[in-house]
């Protein structure tokens, strides 16, 4: 009977409390979601990041000279793609090597690749630059040089903004976070005097979507201003045509790549816990340390935790 009353008491005090699900309810893994999520978004960013270079690129393109400049164009694009294996390559490491553990081959080869994923994209970018070197012609240098510095723009432009939107952090998991939780605030006595409300709840994740609205409605529309300026400087309507009777993709994007940036930027300072976690430590392992390195790694480990259970 006592234990019933309490109960009966505890349920009235907080009428408000949400149950969780319990440990033993079906949780999806969170590997199989990550996979599904990661063939969905990443591939989007692609190609709007393709279609963008490509008009792009055909922006200042003179297809007299052109003519004279045969594989000229295959340039631009070579430094496209190690721009792409250099930001893509970061961002799918830790996935590729948790998933590719069952063939030690590929296993090794794809680590290896990872090690030394830098330096990879450093040479491809030096083989760029001397391709450049060896396509230079007189009575063009100007206009090859002026190439040259429009792709790294057109790159910087692409993949410096899309990069900041990690698509690929905060996975939607059962239990809710500290940002999808209610706080109850209490109203001041005047107003429950009004009304009949005494208290209410709003979510943390409301707030942060309350001040990502106001940039993207105040200061986000700037970059369409800019880009507009940018267009009447070269008297073009728009910047390409793969959009029939809306322009080009990057007509569309232009206030989204500042917005993107805040959006980073907002993450990391008021929202992003700081600290080390368990997937950034499994990764630096997997990747730096050898098998026997790993093996010795978990056996210590296992000591370590038998010791504890023993004492405690």
């Amino acid at each position: 009977m006592q234990r019933e009353n309490n109960s009966s008491l505890s349920s009235a005090a907080s009428p408000r409390v949400r149950h969780r699900k319990r440990s033993n309810e079906a949780i999806p893994e969170p590997s199989r979601a990550n996979g599904g999520k990661l063939l969905v978004d990443d591939p989007m960013v692609v190609v709007i990041q393709i279609f963008m270079a490509k008009e792009l690129f055909n922006l200042l393109r003179k297809a007299h000279e052109d003519r004279h400049l045969p594989g000229f164009r295959l340039l631009n694009w070579h430094f496209f793609v190690t721009a792409m294996l250099f930001v893509y390559g970061r961002l799918l490491s830790q996935p590729l090597v948790n998933t590719i553990t069952s063939d030690k081959f590929l296993y090794q080869f794809v680590c290896s690749l990872i090690k030394y994923h830098m330096a990879i994209c450093y040479f491809s970018y030096i083989a760029g630059f001397i391709w450049f070197i060896l396509t230079l012609k007189k009575k063009m240098y100007k206009y090859q040089f002026g190439q040259y510095a429009w792709t790294h723009m057109i790159l910087i432009v692409v993949f410096t903004q899309s990069s900041f939107t990690d698509l690929s952090t905060g996975w939607l998991q059962c239990d809710p976070g500290p940002l999808f939780k209610p706080e109850y605030y209490t109203l001041p006595g005047w107003i429950s005097q009004w009304f009949t409300w005494k208290e209410i709840s709003v979510l943390p994740v409301q707030w942060h979507a309350l001040c990502l609205g106001l940039f993207a409605s105040i200061i986000a529309p700037f970059g369409g201003f800019f880009a507009s300026g940018f267009k009447r400087a070269f008297k073009i309507k728009d910047f390409g045509d793969s959009i029939p009777g809306h322009g080009g993709i990057t007509d569309r994007m232009d206030c989204q790549m500042v917005m993107a940036v805040f959006a980073y930027i907002y993450l990391q300072s008021f929202v992003a816990r700081e600290g080390i976690t368990v997937e950034m430590i499994l990764d630096q392992i997997l990747t730096n340390f050898s098998f026997e390195e790993q093996q010795s790694l978990l056996i210590k480990l296992g000591q370590i935790l038998q010791g504890r259970v023993a004492y405690s």
